[in-house]
């Protein structure tokens, strides 16, 4: 699925520390009804292997919710979790949505859906970073420069974005490279070279920073970014 900025929302979400966010996006989300509390699942997507289906099943009767998406891997675990997804508490939610995004190598193709469980209208929506990240993004300038790594222009309307341009360019090799591309299937089109975005955001329209893994990532709708004409090519990456 592509992309464009025609389809990202515009709007300003609310400041990440309110208990509910979201509720005035123009994207599609799904009415406090549709996220009423189930039982625990049986979802479809317990894992097929007999080895594994008897310790699914252990674990969701447990509400072991985290360990059970840990069967799976990195790539298969949001459609893991969005069979979960309307059977869990608000407290269960926000930390699983966190957990999936932090172990999701291919975010990108899935930028509508990941904005609209983002901005979900459940409360407890702090929880969706620990504490100390929530220290850090209060501490951050108001106005915060970002980078982003990519491989083509279409590439740089992304949620995900950090202020260290060493994790971008990181970023910008693992777009054009081979892991990328089997997780994919093989449906981007060829290789573009590698490129990194710069741009600026208002504190106030950051979805989430998530510190894990030292990326230092920020999780901004691109309709809130002011995103600098052109982009840095790798000429320009040596100190």
């Amino acid at each position: 699925m592509k992309i464009c900025q025609e389809q990202l929302p515009q709007c300003n979400p609310q400041p990440v520390a309110q208990a509910n966010c979201g509720s005035g996006s123009t994207y599609p989300t799904k009415s406090p009804q549709q996220l009423d509390l189930f039982p625990a699942p049986r979802p479809a997507s317990i894992p097929v292997d007999p080895a594994l289906r008897g310790v699914a099943e252990e674990m969701l009767a447990e509400r072991k919710f985290d360990c059970y998406l840990g069967l799976f891997d990195s790539h298969r675990r949001l459609p893991a979790f969005l069979d979960l997804a309307p059977a869990l508490t608000n407290e269960e939610y926000w930390p699983l949505v966190r957990s999936v995004w932090m172990s999701s190598e291919t975010l990108y193709p899935h930028a509508e859906l990941w904005f609209e469980l983002l901005q979900a209208p459940r409360g407890g929506r702090e929880r969706l970073m620990i504490p100390s990240d929530r220290r850090a993004l209060a501490r951050m300038p108001e106005e915060l420069r970002l980078y982003r790594g990519c491989n083509s222009e279409e590439g740089i309307r992304g949620l995900s974005w950090t202020p260290d341009l060493a994790t971008a360019i990181k970023f910008a090799h693992y777009s054009c490279g081979p892991r990328r591309r089997f997780l994919l299937g093989g449906l981007l089109p060829p290789p573009g070279r590698p490129r990194v975005a710069v741009a600026t955001c208002a504190k106030v329209d950051v979805l989430a920073y998530f510190s894990g893994r030292r990326e230092h990532e920020i999780v901004v709708n691109p309709a809130a970014l002011t995103i600098n004409p052109g982009t840095i090519g790798p000429a320009a990456w040596a100190p």
